[in-house]
């Protein structure tokens, strides 16, 4: 959601202003200088803001008058600048009196009278209309059918409510807000803070809700919509209101399972209560642009996570629910000065998201989450260096990699003394603004604990490093040779960690012992225990628990690894042999059968399904019992595994048609009829009577060549009556066709030009895909019947400027 800055500039800034490391205090760290993350400027300071505002659905207009109460804060000011995209001002008023003002790129210049003095406040009052092409959302109103679900919704972060509302947008800038909005009484209208009042008007309520504490603009939030709601309150009675769809009752427990003890919860480990007034909300939308967004008292989330049991199978609320949650203190409490410092938001509610899934779900799942932050941090490696504490560091670094950097800090400080430092942290900034330094200052003042170097490692610095390994036989113990072999650079240098060494003996004793690897070579030295020799060691471990973020190579024998696999007591450490091993060396498919058989968590299963496919001639014994397990992410591992269904395995893919997740059932059906294309109609109908869009999208697209009612239902299913991911699913499955339907053709148009980027892709793809003379007469005849408002109408502009401007070979 903050957009990056271009890299090349940002790595010729990097070299010319790293250092060597010094005490971190001392430094002019390379992400002060990122043009894009520079602190912005203004000459008023916004204490509050009063909104009200009249939506019009049909126009997709909103009519409003903002009234902000102001400080100067520069002696002489007599103008100002307020975002304002694409936004018509009626007038401007300074307490009672009109204001002249001219509009400019990206806003409006307000010139005062006389300066202004900074002793006293002012009320400054924006009367205005627009159409907004951000910030605030129109959705269902435009479906002919009558079927979709109407609502209006709010995304201000990064910097999109300029388009609905005269501000200044930046979050460096914390004000009170109120919202007052009159709607049709059928709607219920949601708002940030405690609703103060709510008055009938006709066939209109008029809803007032207001904040008591300051919070940064892109944090304003309003959803309406027809909603039921499930209320509870926590231990420290904050009333929660999770709302949910009426024709959905069966979803609210499941979505919003653990929401009260997530509250509680995070008080505890925080040692600050919800900072905000008593009351936290959750509100599905529909076509929502990311997963959610953590509007200060009220998160909205996409209505994908409204679900069933079954349907929780894939991807549960839980974790978005208490990553949302954590940003009540990280990002809404205390919220970075610019996007360099994203990663004090993102990261530490993806960190405490995670322990709190760990406290609820149990430490396998921890080490899921953890194992998956790890592949996208390393991924993202592969790409650039950039470091977590930079705007360019992308949502890789700032969730990810930034979440395993907190457990990395809590590693070094222990958790008590991290705790305690997190605390100090957030009490020291009430509603403030901070940055990545004040972080290192509350865990010194805390600690006295000097972390320069961890910071200069891990959120200023770039990269991560990669370990050579090797175990040496020596008199008394093993002599270990760390060498750090990754590329150095200005930003990329030796690093310094803590690191537990442990020897596992053969009897199931073992040794264990902590030392520091810091230099581009490192010798240690681990004694065996005064009851074993060397030839009774099982296997041994450097970073146990694979507690650093790092690469290594290390090459172990055969032996060694399996035992690894089969006994490390830690997750961790078993995946870290099974990725070590060379599955080629397998002789004995009995030994590789029982290394399946033996896995103790489906993350094991899934490892060796995927990486035995890459080196294997055949299938593995285990490949039934894979097909079979219970788990149903090792089931549709192992349906990947086969590029085709044999005749011996078409049972165990056919059973799959019934089964709970209703993925599984999608793919099974999709690589059943490729295998055995005679009896698809057969497999479809098996799941005929399976009420899900992805099934019925799967088998659809396999007869939508040869039966006209099959092209109809799927067409369908591309239209706006349908939320944005299944139309995305409805639209490729037509990019088989030769020729489209004229309906799809409609409706590709509608998806081009939508505010759901990801929809829009997919809606242009297929046009694009399809483009010539005859798709360009159908698309002109079908504009003229779409109801296009400025900013839809630049965007299908900006699209025939594409298929009308020849490409070069």
């Amino acid at each position: 959601m903050i957009k990056s800055a271009k890299a090349p500039f940002i790595v010729i800034l990097l070299f010319l202003f790293s250092v060597t490391p010094v005490v971190a205090q001392e430094h002019v760290h390379a992400s002060f200088f990122e043009e894009e993350g520079r602190y912005r400027e203004h000459s008023l300071d916004m204490i509050s803001l009063d909104l009200v505002v009249d939506l019009d659905p049909s126009e997709r207009r909103v009519n409003g008058q903002a009234s902000y109460q102001c400080i100067p804060i520069q002696k002489e000011v007599d103008s100002a600048f307020f975002d304002a995209v694409d936004i018509t001002i009626d007038h401007i008023l300074l307490d009672d009196d009109t204001l002249q003002f001219t509009y400019v790129e990206g806003g409006v210049m307000i010139h005062f009278a006389s300066s202004l003095d900074w002793h006293r406040s002012y009320r400054l009052t924006f009367e205005y209309t627009c159409q907004p092409a951000k910030g605030i959302y129109f959705v269902g109103w435009d479906d002919p059918s009558g079927r979709a679900r109407k609502q209006i919704w709010t995304q201000g972060q990064g910097i999109n409510h300029r388009h609905w509302i005269p501000s200044f947008d930046d979050q460096n800038d914390k004000l009170i807000t109120a919202v007052h909005v009159s709607f049709p009484s059928e709607y219920t209208v949601i708002g940030n803070g405690v609703l103060q009042s709510k008055q009938e008007q006709g066939e209109n309520t008029l809803w007032h809700y207001a904040m008591d504490q300051p919070h940064a603009l892109y944090l304003l939030m309003l959803a309406i919509g027809e909603y039921d709601v499930l209320t509870m309150e926590s231990t420290s009675h904050v009333q929660h209101e999770q709302y949910y769809y009426p024709d959905k009752p069966e979803t609210a427990e499941v979505t919003y399972r653990f929401s009260r003890e997530m509250m509680d919860w995070f008080e505890e480990e925080l040692g600050i209560d919800y900072p905000w007034q008593k009351v936290y909300r959750n509100v599905p939308v529909r076509d929502f642009l990311y997963g959610a967004m953590e509007n200060t008292t009220s998160t909205i989330f996409t209505d994908i996570y409204l679900q069933d049991d079954r349907e929780a199978l894939e991807r549960n609320y839980i974790g978005t629910n208490a990553h949302e949650l954590a940003h009540q203190w990280f990002g809404d409490y205390i919220t970075a000065w610019s996007g360099r410092h994203h990663w004090l938001h993102e990261s530490f509610a993806t960190h405490y998201a995670k322990h709190f899934r760990r406290e609820v779900l149990g430490e396998i799942m921890y080490d899921e989450i953890r194992w998956g932050e790890r592949r996208t941090s390393m991924r993202a490696a592969e790409r650039n260096n950039f470091p977590v504490g930079s705007i360019a560091g992308g949502s890789a670094r700032h969730y990810d990699k930034g979440s395993l950097v907190l457990d990395m800090m809590r590693f070094v400080l222990g958790d008590e003394a991290y705790t305690r430092s997190i605390k100090h942290y957030l009490k020291k900034h009430p509603y403030g603004m901070v940055d990545s330094h004040h972080l290192y200052i509350a865990i010194m003042e805390c600690t006295g604990v000097n972390l320069d170097w961890f910071f200069e490692e891990w959120v200023y610095g770039g990269g991560e490093p990669h370990y050579s390994i090797r175990r040496d036989s020596v008199a008394g113990g093993f002599q270990f040779v760390i060498s750090q072999i990754h590329d150095t650079s200005a930003i990329i240098g030796p690093f310094k960690m803590p690191m537990d060494f442990k020897l596992v003996y053969t009897d199931g004793e073992y040794s264990q012992e902590r030392f520091y690897v810091e230099g581009l070579v490192d010798t240690i030295f681990v004694p065996l225990d005064t009851h074993h020799i060397h030839d009774k060691l099982a296997f041994s471990l450097v970073d146990v628990n694979r507690e650093v973020l790092s690469q290594r190579t290390w090459d172990r024998p055969l032996d060694e690894l399996l035992s690894q696999a089969h006994l490390a007591v830690n997750l961790m450490d078993r995946l870290d042999a099974l990725e070590a091993l060379d599955y080629a060396q397998f002789t004995d498919e009995l030994e590789l059968y029982d290394l399946f058989k033996t896995a103790k968590t489906r993350l094991e299963k899934r490892f060796i399904i995927s990486r035995f496919r890459a080196v294997a001639d055949g299938l593995p014994l285990w490949m039934h019992d894979a097909l079979l397990d219970r788990d149903h992410l090792v089931r549709r591992q192992a349906l990947w595994a086969l590029d085709t269904i044999p005749r011996e395995y078409r049972e165990d893919v056919e059973s799959m048609l019934s089964d709970a997740s209703y993925v599984n059932i999608a793919l099974a059906l999709d690589a059943l009829c490729e295998a055995f294309p005679d009896d698809k109609q057969g497999f479809i109908d098996q799941v005929g009577t399976v009420d899900n869009s992805t099934v019925k999208i799967y088998g659809l697209k396999r007869l939508i060549e040869e039966d006209n009612k099959a092209v109809e239902e799927l067409a369908d299913m591309c239209s706006p009556a349908f939320e944005f991911r299944t139309r995305i699913s409805a639209l490729s499955a037509f990019e088989s066709l030769d020729n489209l339907p004229e309906s799809v053709v409609f409706y590709a148009m509608d998806a081009a030009v939508h505010f759901n980027s990801r929809l829009a892709r997919q809606g242009q793809s297929l046009l694009e895909k399809n483009w010539d003379e005859s798709m360009q007469r159908l698309c002109d005849r079908h504009l003229k019947k779409m109801d296009l408002v400025p900013w839809q109408v630049f965007k299908w502009e900006r699209f025939l400027t594409k298929m009308n401007t020849p490409t070069e070979e």
